[in-house]
């Protein structure tokens, strides 16, 4: 994810899907079954190649696109190029925190976020 877009929504953003325009929640409620609750939240933006994608924030969760929308067609590729070290998700997700913290729609949702992570010890474990 490379931003969050506040000023474009589900059914703001329009594009071309089988030679017919929808929106980005008429796209998911046709493909995947998916309602879209609140037709006003941001949209997460994704640069793929030289073009920008965008999914609804509610779909996604901090590490990842649920199942039933990541077996879809495309999104393999699209998942693909989400894939990072862990210092640089924690690098860009410290920015999107503090994004996410000037944002007056965070206070009109009632949500709050902790803007400093919290650290925990863990160890790897060897294959089974």
């Amino acid at each position: 994810m490379d931003d969050v877009d506040f000023e474009v929504t589900p059914v703001t953003h329009e594009f071309v899907w089988n030679d017919q325009t929808i929106t980005l929640a008429g796209y998911f409620q046709t493909v995947y079954g998916k309602v879209i609750s609140d037709v006003n939240q941001p949209v997460f933006m994704v640069k793929l190649g030289d073009q920008h994608q965008y999914l609804p924030s509610e779909f996604c969760l901090l590490d990842g696109v649920p199942d039933s929308i990541r077996k879809g067609a495309g999104m393999r590729d699209a998942l693909a190029m989400t894939r990072i070290e862990p210092m640089e998700k924690i690098k860009q997700i410290q920015q999107m925190v503090d994004l996410l913290a000037t944002q007056k729609s965070m206070s009109n949702w009632g949500l709050q976020i902790e803007e400093v992570p919290i650290s925990l010890e863990s160890s790897i474990l060897g294959a089974p």
